[in-house]
């Protein structure tokens, strides 16, 4: 049998060994804690961007519907053959074609039009025309008629502010649209 000196001595050495396996496993980070800080930064930082962003002026609201086109709508300043301001009076589907009556307010390019023309685009575009509104129109002539510019690029449309957005959301007054047509020269 082992005296009490023997014993406590052994006990005491087992401490110690326990303490410094203690002080090596305490040292290492805990994964989880390093995993969780990952975590909560993807969280964190697009709810501080998304708040930073929501204090900025939203765009009004745009009548008709939002399209996804590729192109530039500058090209269209510069390839159309007639620019004009209007309203729309009538608007019938015929075939696979809209066919769209404007009374024509104001001639911005191009030959003079008469008070009433007919002008002709693709028939997906007739939920976005609204009777008796205000539109640009970029045409383009063809077989002795009007066909708007790329359809739906086309048309700006009035938001009653003074100023007309076109299909990608850009806005433009008419000092703009006369900036550009004069662009072209």
């Amino acid at each position: 049998m082992k005296s009490n000196e023997e014993f406590l001595k052994g006990i005491y050495e087992k401490a110690e060994i326990i303490n410094s396996e203690k002080k090596v496993y305490s040292r290492k980070p805990n994964r989880y804690l390093k995993y969780s800080s990952i975590a909560a930064l993807f969280i964190i930082i697009p709810v501080l961007l998304i708040q930073g962003n929501l204090s900025k002026e939203l765009p009004p609201d745009v009548k008709g519907p939002r399209v996804m086109s590729y192109g530039n709508i500058d090209q269209g300043f510069l390839e159309a053959d007639q620019i004009l301001s209007g309203t729309v009076v009538d608007k019938r589907i015929e075939e696979t074609e809209i066919k769209i009556s404007v009374d024509v307010n104001e001639v911005l390019y191009g030959s003079e039009a008469e008070e009433n023309i007919i002008v002709y685009g693709a028939e997906n575009i007739s939920d976005s025309l609204v009777l008796e509104e205000e539109y640009i129109y970029l045409l383009y002539k063809q077989d002795k008629k009007l066909y708007l510019y790329n359809d739906i690029e086309g048309l700006l449309i009035n938001d009653n502010s003074g100023s007309f957005i076109d299909v990608f959301g850009n806005r433009y007054t008419i000092e703009d649209i006369l900036n550009n047509i004069d662009g072209r020269r």
